[in-house]
């Protein structure tokens, strides 16, 4: 009996979620509860389970988030705090919000609205005293002062003085983005100048070629390692993977272009996404699959609903049922599931007429869980809520 009703369950909370899009009461922004009044007793907590399906912390938490880098989000009542992978606190729940640890750091939010940081063992290395702040990359954080944006170490020291309206987070090129007065460009880790703050938008990738956008809407790649634009204009772009880059060209279809902008393949798509292991998602006359960077097809274009690879597999949808692919497009499971989820470490979530499970890589099916919901592993442990 638990697991038709985990199955009936699950098939509310995906007719649910198809009819968010259409809700109009929202909450009015002038008549919001007091935060600290905002939460009610969870009478459904959450815990942790191990990749054996042991419950290893108990369900005692309003709500949790993900580990990450070893510290997971926790909820009691209205207060969030965190804890180790043993399940001990690491900072007790006095905090309105906490974000994901990122680099040694987590951001905390007192019930004044001020943000500050604290590190791996809870300690508040930065007391909060922001209106708003971003993660630590390379240690620099983006902070807000005054209505200007700065950047701090991880002392709390201003390192670039507090003068953009907009900064973003640096990422793994060592720039961040900057704006002023509607106009962005890009700075290093010292607040020089990369890029002027003369253009209409600048959009991060994460590698060295930069999505640039003129008043025109016209998109162009910045080389940041040669400090040059890319031949080639276009009416929309995405970032480069491996070299390869998807396009849109004035016929309204995507194309894969190299860092020359010559076209790779003449066959045009409706869609054209990175999907991982160096393939891309295609989409065309409402149908998917996959090319090779070459643009190649590694499937067929006729999968109603494809997934992006995740650790080497892709969910597949044919008719009302859904599967996995592997990065050579093989079949790893016929269409059989409800639902499916991405892999994570290893394990992936799937939805049946018996309820929620998780499968290995192999597509076997490895714990059978009996929880309200279940969530994806991450550093080995799964969220999990109790009925």
């Amino acid at each position: 009996m638990p697991r038709v009703r985990h199955a009936i369950y699950t098939l509310c909370c995906i007719a649910a979620l198809a009819g968010v899009g259409c809700r109009s009461d929202a909450p009015d922004p002038d008549n919001l509860p007091d935060p600290e009044l905002d939460f009610t007793e969870q009478p459904n907590p959450w815990g942790y389970i191990d990749r054996e399906g042991e419950l290893v912390i108990p369900t005692t938490f309003d709500d949790a988030r993900d580990f990450v880098e070893g510290r997971a989000m926790v909820r009691m009542g209205a207060q969030w705090g965190f804890i180790d992978q043993a399940g001990d606190y690491i900072v007790e729940p006095r905090y309105r919000t906490v974000r994901a640890y990122r680099n040694g750091f987590a951001r905390v939010q007192d019930f004044d609205g001020r943000v500050g940081y604290v590190n791996r063992e809870g300690r508040r290395t930065i007391l909060p005293r922001y209106r708003a702040a971003g993660d630590f990359y390379l240690d620099r954080a983006a902070v807000e002062v005054s209505g200007e944006w700065g950047y701090i170490d991880p002392r709390g020291k201003m390192i670039i003085p507090h003068s953009y309206d907009v900064a973003e987070d640096f990422d793994n090129t060592g720039v961040a983005i900057v704006g002023l007065e509607s106009r962005y460009g890009l700075i290093d880790t010292m607040g020089q100048i990369v890029l002027p703050i003369e253009y209409a938008r600048i959009l991060p990738t994460g590698n060295r070629y930069t999505i640039l956008t003129e008043d025109d809407d016209t998109y162009r790649y910045y080389d940041l390692t040669e400090q040059r634009l890319l031949p080639g204009e276009y009416r929309d772009a995405q970032p480069y993977y491996e070299g390869i880059a998807a396009v849109r060209r004035d016929d309204d279809r995507y194309y894969l272009v190299d860092t020359a902008g010559r076209v790779v393949d003449e066959r045009g798509y409706e869609q054209l996404l990175y999907a991982g292991h160096g393939k891309w998602l295609a989409g065309l006359d409402g149908k998917y699959g996959f090319l090779e960077a070459t643009g190649k097809r590694i499937t067929a274009i006729d999968y109603d609903q494809l997934y992006r690879f995740s650790e080497g597999r892709a969910g597949y949808l044919r008719g009302d049922a859904w599967g996995y692919l592997d990065t050579s497009g093989t079949t790893l499971t016929p269409p059989q599931y409800l639902l499916v989820w991405d892999f994570k470490d290893g394990l992936a979530r799937v939805a049946d007429q018996r309820g929620m499970a998780y499968i290995d890589m192999d597509g076997k099916r490895v714990i059978s869980p009996n929880y309200r919901d279940i969530r994806d592993f991450s550093e080995g442990l799964a969220r999990v809520q109790a009925w």
